[in-house]
């Protein structure tokens, strides 16, 4: 959402948990948006698109590296 969806899906949560899984994601959204202090979701939804980068614009460095990239000399 905070990329810029405004419907996010979870059928496949509803699957393996069943329908009581949609009223512990409303209580956990409901908590996030509390504790960032949104009044709702329209406060957040696109909030980090310009964050948002191409994969040629991502550091190169090692140092940026998770290590089981990294290549061992």
């Amino acid at each position: 959402m905070v990329l810029g969806a405004q419907v996010v899906q979870v059928c496949i949560e509803v699957m393996l948990h069943g329908f009581d899984i949609v009223t512990r994601i409303q209580r956990e959204l409901t908590e996030f948006i509390s504790w960032h202090g949104f009044s709702g979701t329209a406060d957040f939804i696109g909030i980090r698109r310009t964050a948002v980068s191409g994969f040629g614009n991502l550091p190169t460095d090692a140092a940026y590296q998770p290590v089981c990239f990294r290549l061992v000399p």
